[in-house]
């Protein structure tokens, strides 16, 4: 069962490698990774295309994640994924600079789920998680 597992993430690696298979393929690979290390297991699941609303200059944005692991025993956003489409053989993308963004919004949506469950919204926080971000 374990090498059936090992080998379909193999099988989301190669498939990831095509670029002509566009983010997807990438979501589904890092989906199944995180699955295989145990980082999505019981309260924590996975996530793709996680739409974060932003407020930047008092006008109204969206950021959209490409994979973020969810913490749903506290209703936190754990870990963010954010693919480098300069591969990609449209308009590039700054993958740092979405990343940013995309942390901006789950730190505010994170407040915003403490908010409403009555408690203080956090100044800062900072992850275990992060040293993960430069693998991908």
């Amino acid at each position: 069962m374990q090498q059936d597992r090992l080998a379909e993430l193999i099988t989301y690696l190669d498939l990831a490698m095509m670029p002509e298979l566009g983010e997807t393929a990438v979501g589904d690979f890092v989906v199944e990774l995180f699955k295989t290390l145990g980082y999505v297991r019981r309260e924590r699941v996975a996530r793709t295309r996680m739409d974060l609303p932003l407020l930047i200059r008092g006008e109204s944005r969206h950021a959209k994640t490409d994979v973020c692991i969810i913490d749903r025993s506290q209703n936190d956003i754990l870990l963010l994924v954010q693919e480098d489409k300069r591969l990609e053989r449209v308009e590039p993308v700054n993958a740092q600079a979405q990343l940013v963004a995309e942390a901006i919004g789950a730190f505010n949506e994170n407040n915003a789920h403490r908010e409403a469950a009555g408690l203080a919204p956090l100044v800062e926080k900072v992850s275990h998680f992060a040293s993960l971000l430069t693998l991908f």
